[in-house]
């Protein structure tokens, strides 16, 4: 009897040792993959919080931009221009004018109706369309930082009124501006 006991006492012995080394184990394999997980999770924030645009709130240089674009639109002579007539969404009486002017590469959409004349969409992505003096395409990035007086921490940068009516973004691509897009308001 007592060898049943012995053997019995040496048999849960080592069930619980075996238990105790597995659950050991299990906890240092699960120390090893925390911080390469954590290095993967930070890793993928990184890359998020360089990826995401930067926006400056600015009406003023937003406002004067517009005009200098608008200004573009009726000044420059090399567009190719398309123009569709349709009716206006508040007055059925009035017809509205949406042009599309395009040169190269860029394409700027304009709408007009009696007394009202905005540019309502922009993708430039040509040098001989200047948005002010020399913020154009082929610009770069430090070049905008001064203008605008602070610091550029992303490669896309939108700059616009507090309610994002107008909204300018520049997309720049190894420091040198390669694409200006805008996006106005028309109701």
């Amino acid at each position: 009897m007592k060898k049943q006991h012995f053997t019995f006492f040496i048999g849960v012995f080592l069930l619980i040792t075996s238990c105790n080394q597995a659950e050991k184990k299990k906890q240092t394999e699960l120390k090893k993959d925390e911080p390469i997980v954590q290095e993967i999770i930070a890793e993928t924030i990184e890359i998020e919080e360089k990826e995401s645009p930067q926006f400056i709130e600015n009406d003023s240089i937003t406002h004067l931009w517009e005009s200098e674009l608008k200004s573009l639109t009726k000044n420059y002579q090399d567009f190719t221009v398309k123009t569709e007539l349709t009716e206006n969404d508040h007055d059925e009486t009035q017809i509205d004018t949406i042009k599309t002017l395009t040169f190269d590469k860029s394409k700027i959409i304009v709408y007009s109706t009696s007394g009202f004349y905005a540019v309502w969409n922009a993708d430039i992505k040509n040098a001989e369309l200047p948005i002010w003096n020399y913020v154009k395409v082929g610009m770069k990035k430090y070049q905008l930082e001064k203008t605008l007086a602070t610091q550029l921490k992303s490669d896309t940068i939108k700059i616009g009124n507090l309610e994002q009516t107008s909204l300018f973004e520049f997309h720049f691509n190894k420091g040198e501006l390669n694409q200006v897009k805008f996006e106005g308001y028309v109701d």
